[in-house]
């Protein structure tokens, strides 16, 4: 019988930061079809998983581990991190890899997704890319409307987590860049499409959540959703994934006037390709010569991927209950970047 992509993989490994149930030492299975989603197993003895309350805040634990025994793409020695609200189910991110890894065969879907993203090119694992370069031009009229409606969006309560859905549509990088000319090319018009579309559903939403009845409708959702903004990730995402790296050490330019930043190949890899939410935070530019801005913009970029990459395959009476309450994490991440981009560039605005 020939062997399918629906028998997991299997690897244990064994944690080396405590979080949740879980205690330095203990030693766990991870199983999964495909790598960026798993379900843990307990070895030898440790006290059940239990789930949390429904009414406990959905901010993740994480958890370091190192693999023991490998399986899949990672291999003995791989440090890897797992974040998880439910502990028998988490999300892997690779974080050191002591050798190229084979790519885990992709799956079949289990839901209905647009036709150009159901699928992803696997990334290759040799070190030729260049790297794949983001860049954002900190002008004053940015600076002035990303602090004024950032400041109007925390005077609405009921928007919970899609109070970021709109933020992070402020902080689009204006280019990205692989180093190739002929690519470089080839990204501007799907990026174009993807900036003029994600502005575009940043009107309309905007406006109904500062009406005094407002409140998350699956009718409000849909306005977030835009099938050219799907299509221009989707095209951009196939341009740019045989270029990124994850070793590749990121130099600013030294102009306070922009931030830059990069999209690694671990970063794509556990995006996944069906998610708008989950894509746009990677075009966040977080390296700033002023250092302040850039611990502000690297912690809200991080917190934008991890949450939104745990979310994305949420169905929609998750998306109107949990997503609704406030998100403390991001909420925090957010008035500390706000007020990072006023102390470090306010000057930009009142000199226009």
């Amino acid at each position: 019988m020939p062997i399918t992509s629906d028998i997991p993989y299997v690897a244990v490994v064994r944690v080396s930061s405590s979080g949740g149930p879980f205690h330095e030492g203990d030693v766990l299975s991870i199983a999964f079809s495909t790598a960026p989603i798993c379900r843990l197993a307990q070895h030898s003895g440790a006290a059940p998983l239990t789930k949390r309350e429904p009414g406990d805040a959905l901010v993740p634990e994480t958890i370091a581990v190192s693999v023991v025994v490998a399986g899949g793409p990672y291999a003995a020695g791989d440090v890897l991190a797992l974040s998880f609200v439910d502990p028998s189910i988490a999300r892997i991110h690779a974080v050191r890899s002591v050798a190229p890894s084979q790519p885990v065969p992709p799956t079949e879907e289990r839901f209905e997704a647009p036709a150009p993203l159901r699928s992803q090119a696997t990334l290759p694992a040799g070190r030729t890319a260049l790297g794949v370069r983001t860049r954002l031009a900190w002008s004053a009229d940015r600076v002035r409307r990303f602090v004024q409606v950032c400041d109007k969006l925390f005077t609405v309560d009921r928007l919970g987590w899609y109070r970021h859905t709109l933020a992070m549509r402020l902080l689009l990088a204006d280019e990205v860049s692989c180093g190739e000319p002929q690519v470089d090319r080839e990204i501007i018009p799907h990026l174009r499409a993807l900036r003029t579309s994600a502005l575009e559903t940043l009107g309309r939403p905007l406006l109904a959540a500062f009406m005094p009845s407002f409140y998350v409708t699956p009718e409000w959702l849909d306005s977030l959703d835009d099938p050219v903004a799907a299509r221009a990730v989707a095209a951009l995402r196939e341009a740019i994934q045989a270029h990124a790296v994850d070793d590749r050490s990121l130099e600013g330019s030294g102009d306070s006037g922009w931030s830059e930043g990069e999209i690694t190949r671990g970063e794509l890899m556990e995006t996944p390709a069906t998610s708008l939410e989950a894509f746009l935070p990677l075009l966040i530019a977080n390296v700033s010569p002023l250092e302040a801005l850039t611990n502000r913009l690297t912690a809200y970029r991080r917190a934008l991927v991890d949450l939104f990459g745990q979310t994305a395959g949420s169905v929609e009476a998750v998306r109107l209950s949990q997503m609704t309450q406030p998100n403390h994490v991001l909420d925090d991440r957010l008035w500390q970047l706000v007020g990072a981009v006023g102390e470090c560039l306010g000057g930009l605005a009142t000199a226009s």
